[in-house]
């Protein structure tokens, strides 16, 4: 560990802080600035005509040409949606993941950036790369995406640890899990603050390994007597080599449909994470020409988006789909706040066509990938850091785990969107 300077570090949100999405986080010492994440927010139905929600990056305006490096901790769009209007404006090397990367290809493919972004490889676990008065090292993690990281970051007050979106899954599909033994020779070294998930914190116990659902999906998948169509995030690569699996096993052809889950399954296909068994991939329209009983259809739109392929099927809108009399669609994804009433709404018409809908509530084709109760407090126990900072979602929990950072200063940069009037007193 470094030795404890006087200068104050600050921890600076420019979103993502007791909110669902947008997630983009300035650490500041002296004139030394890295960010990570920088992500978008998805709009509410309230907000007719709005494609997307980036954080208000005039606090890096203001100190331009300062910024060493981000870090993309995952791929979901809510950690790297907003990096093309980011990169628009400055020149900044983006350290990521191989499957993220490849996500940001396809992002920034969409933008004509100059200079062409510098996007770098992660360091290998355990290996420090040092950026001026920072040393940043990763702590590869379980999530709903492949190949998250949890940061660790040595600066000159001490040692910030940013868990990013993460559980603590044993015994993950595609890779060892989490190094809890590494974590806890972190902690035996000394953590000053801990910044951490806390979606599931109001909920008791761990969650469940995504392993648990793969069979959940090959008895339901395996019950079915007509078309089976399932949606699920596009990007939980793991649980869509589970869903191909159960088709593979039950005698069924794999249509996919819809541009993000193309976009997700290529990147991810290429890179060797998802693995599709010659001749199981076929044409959404020859799925639809095979018996009923033999094809199955990954499709997006799980949080009921409208111009998503499910919703556009719902309502028999979609040029190559049709849901018929005995279809069994499986929601096999949790519902974003927010989102609720939309995917009632698509429910209720794919159930006036005469389809049957399976969701989480009816059998265990879903787990979280964001850690409950227990996960926290052994994290908490194994790092022993002396101040804690959640990602929570009500002011209320904000107040309970917040506090004031000695040596760490935080502080709420401005937002493009309306806050509570109470947000900045308790950070201030």
């Amino acid at each position: 560990m470094p030795p404890v300077d006087d200068r104050p570090l600050r921890l600076v949100p420019l979103g993502g802080l007791g909110e669902f999405g947008m997630n983009a986080l300035v650490l500041e010492w002296e004139q030394h600035l890295l960010l990570i994440d920088a992500g978008v927010m998805f709009p509410s139905a309230e907000q007719p005509g709005v494609d997307s929600i980036v954080p208000d990056f005039h606090y890096l305006a203001e100190r331009r040409g300062r910024v060493a490096a981000m870090f993309l901790t995952h791929g979901h769009e809510d950690h790297i949606g907003a990096l093309p209007f980011l990169l628009a404006r400055r020149d900044v090397p983006v350290y990521g993941s191989p499957y993220t990367l490849g996500l940001v290809r396809g992002r920034l493919g969409q933008h004509a950036l100059d200079p062409a972004p510098r996007l770098l490889a992660l360091p290998p676990a355990g290996s420090p790369l040092v950026l001026g008065p920072f040393t940043v090292s990763t702590v590869p993690v379980t999530h709903s995406i492949p190949q998250s990281a949890m940061l660790v970051l040595d600066t000159p007050v001490g040692r910030v640890v940013h868990t990013a979106d993460f559980k603590l899954d044993p015994y993950p599909l595609g890779g060892a899990g989490t190094d809890l033994a590494r974590l806890a020779r972190i902690g035996e070294e000394g953590v000053l603050a801990l910044l951490s998930d806390s979606t599931n914190a109001e909920l008791s116990g761990f969650t469940a390994g995504e392993r648990t659902v793969g069979p959940a999906l090959a008895r339901v998948i395996g019950g079915a007597r007509g078309r089976v169509l399932v949606t699920t995030f596009s990007s939980n690569i793991h649980r869509l080599q589970q869903v191909v699996d159960a088709a593979v096993g039950h005698g069924r052809s794999v249509a996919i449909v819809g541009s993000s889950m193309e976009f997700h399954t290529d990147v991810a296909t290429h890179l060797g994470l998802l693995r599709l068994p010659a001749g199981v991939l076929v044409t959404p329209e020859a799925a639809m020409n095979l018996p009923s009983e033999r094809a199955l259809f990954l499709v997006t739109g799980s949080q009921g988006e409208p111009t998503s392929a499910l919703a556009r099927i719902a309502v028999d809108k979609h040029r190559e789909v049709v849901i018929s009399e005995g279809d069994l669609v499986l929601h096999s994804a949790r519902s974003i706040p927010g989102n609720d009433r939309s995917i009632g709404r698509m429910f209720n018409h794919l159930l006036r066509r005469g389809a049957d809908v399976v969701t989480a509530d009816d059998a265990p084709i879903h787990v979280s990938g964001h850690p409950r109760r227990d996960e926290l407090a052994l994290l908490i126990h194994l790092l022993r850091p002396r101040f804690v900072s959640p990602r929570a979602r009500f002011a209320s929990t904000r107040r309970r785990f917040a506090a004031r950072l000695g040596r760490v200063g935080t502080r709420r940069a401005a937002s493009v969107r309306a806050v509570p009037a109470n947000y900045d007193s308790w950070l201030a």
